[in-house]
């Protein structure tokens, strides 16, 4: 489960809906926008006890805390945040306090288990027993948590597009109703400011892929630079930053690849292989290798193009740096040896004999 720094939340919460920090700190009045309104009702329909807009009539003072508070809060400053400033923030901007605490809440602990299972069911395309399991996390979940309607939801609309027995528009029209289960507001704010939680990211990243597939390409870049800018924020744990923050750059990437915009592929996989060497995350390192060299001998190709092959082929490869190209090419081939993915091993060597024949030494 991803760790998240509270003050950061806040803080892009309340920018991303336009609220100053006076203006977080007051008490409800009875007023509301229609913005407030609909930000009410996933808190309604969580049993909360909100009548009038008067959520905190029992505090003594008008306020949930000191703007110098909230400052604090919101830099980081701060040792330690009490909990019930935290949930009445969190109530004010229209948010469940819970959303940043499990992906699921459930009565058996085995489910935690089982919610792995279930995962590895779905990526090894074994969905009977996925939907197996997910019947019994469903009898142990607390069913009036929007997170868990939100999981059931997204996690069977899954397994039902990738049989085939949904149509994209249909599996996008199923996200979007299950994403606004935690953000009602979800098509007026500014996604790349508003912090998401697990499943909103797993939610995201399944619209994008559904865009791809009904070729609309500009809701796709569209939708990969939000949730690139939005993870860019920070506001997680290092270790859950840099596995989204690489899954988002590689969809990037393999998107201006087949855009024809190779350079910018190239950047994205290089930013990615120098987060994955950092953090020592090398399971994607190969593909991002490969995906370098491959951009780097498309530029090639269209360089002979436009220049109507006046240069001979391997003085352009000279000037596009070949050495580095056949060094990343070997580093992607035997690590993927040592990870097991034979696979990934032979897409590489087809790849370097294509571009560098018998001038590369592989097993």
């Amino acid at each position: 489960m991803a760790i998240y720094r509270i003050g950061k939340i806040i803080s892009m919460m309340r920018d991303a809906l336009g609220i100053t920090q006076e203006e977080l700190v007051e008490i409800y009045d009875g007023s509301e926008t229609e913005d407030e309104k609909e930000r009410k009702k996933v808190l309604e329909s969580y049993g909360k006890n909100i009548k009038n807009g008067k959520r905190y009539k029992d505090d003594k003072k008008n306020i949930i805390c000191s703007t110098q508070v909230i400052r604090r809060i919101e830099k980081g400053t701060v040792n330690r945040v009490r909990m019930d400033i935290y949930h009445k923030i969190m109530i004010k901007i229209g948010a469940l306090p819970e959303r940043y605490y499990a992906s699921i809440l459930v009565t058996d602990y085995r489910a935690i288990a089982w919610e792995m299972a279930v995962h590895i069911h779905i990526n090894r395309k074994e969905y009977d027993r996925a939907e197996r399991i997910l019947q019994r996390i469903e009898k142990v979940m607390v069913m009036d948590y929007p997170r868990n309607q939100q999981y059931l939801m997204e996690r069977r609309a899954t397994m039902a597009y990738r049989q085939r027995n949904l149509a994209p528009e249909e599996y996008i029209e199923i996200l979007t109703e299950a994403l606004k289960l935690t953000i009602p507001m979800f098509d007026r704010i500014d996604l790349a400011k508003w912090p998401l939680n697990e499943n909103e990211v797993i939610i995201l990243s399944g619209m994008a892929n559904a865009y791809h597939l009904v070729k609309d390409s500009e809701r796709e870049l569209h939708l990969l630079l939000k949730l690139k800018k939005n993870i860019e924020g920070q506001y997680m744990d290092w270790a859950h930053y840099v596995i989204w923050h690489i899954g988002i750059l590689e969809r990037l990437s393999r998107f201006m690849s087949m855009i024809g915009k190779n350079d910018e592929s190239i950047n994205y996989c290089k930013i990615a292989v120098r987060e994955c060497k950092e953090h020592n995350i090398l399971g994607n390192v190969c593909n991002f290798l490969y995906d370098i060299v491959w951009n780097s001998e498309q530029n090639i190709v269209n360089k002979l193009l436009v220049q109507g092959n006046t240069f001979p082929y391997e003085e352009v490869q000279v000037t596009n740096e070949r050495a580095t190209r056949k060094r990343l090419l070997a580093q992607g081939y035997f690590l993927s040896l040592a990870q097991g993915s034979n696979f990934e091993a032979q897409r590489i060597k087809r790849l370097s004999e294509k571009c560098f024949p018998g001038e590369i030494k592989l097993l």
